[in-house]
């Protein structure tokens, strides 16, 4: 049977060593999230921006004929 100090050794080593892969990964989801995000986020954003500004036009014609 192993020292139950030298168990919970272990297991706080390998809780540190997943605690730093987790913080050295992290950076890279991110900056990878942030990749893919970016473009979506923009082309969601100008197709917003064109079909507001392509609807525009028209509710102010039909207020001025009303």
């Amino acid at each position: 049977m192993t020292n139950p100090n030298s168990l919970l050794l272990t297991m706080v080593n390998a809780l540190l060593v997943l605690v730093l892969a987790a913080i050295l990964v992290s950076p890279m989801v991110f900056f990878y999230a942030a990749l893919i995000g970016a473009p979506v986020m923009l082309c969601l954003l100008v197709i917003i921006t064109l079909t507001t500004r392509a609807k525009a036009p028209m509710d102010t014609k039909k207020a001025a004929a009303a």
